[in-house]
């Protein structure tokens, strides 16, 4: 009998959208991201950039480990994919900042029984002419609303 293979939720996470925010400057979007073993409590607010691009501006927390207005730590940014090369490319791509190592994240667009989400992927940039360590396989985008 072969061995089945556990799932890892290492280096993923989820994002659904605040439906009930308690203010207008609570997050737009929360989930959870697991990076290092440690599950974190994540946020994600509807910005602007300079040039009038939409984003997100993310943040992790876990206990007392959150993110400051000095830092870069516990930080990050989504933007959408203006020209996705495949349908299987991912939504929304960006940055992230944990324990001191920034993560290339990427994010999908999907439907659930409780409305839209973004799935999430992360990985450490290798260094040019290396080989990327593989990322979580890109859900198929199912749903067309835009989540910006």
């Amino acid at each position: 009998m072969a061995a089945q293979k556990q799932f890892s939720d290492e280096l993923t996470g989820i994002l659904f959208p605040e439906k009930d925010k308690k203010n207008e400057k609570g997050p737009d979007v929360t989930g959870h991201t697991t990076v290092g073993g440690v599950k974190y409590r994540t946020a994600g607010w509807k910005r602007t950039s300079k040039s009038g691009d939409p984003f997100y501006s993310v943040t992790f927390e876990n206990g007392d480990q959150k993110a400051t207005r000095d830092s870069k730590e516990l930080t990050g940014v989504l933007f959408p994919v203006k020209d996705k090369k495949n349908e299987k490319g991912p939504d929304v791509t960006g940055t992230a900042t944990i324990g001191g190592v920034e993560y290339r994240m990427a994010g999908w667009k999907r439907a659930g029984a409780k409305g839209p989400f973004y799935s999430l992927s992360l990985e450490i940039p290798q260094a040019k002419g290396a080989t990327a360590g593989k990322a979580a396989p890109a859900p198929v985008d199912t749903d067309d609303d835009d989540a910006f």
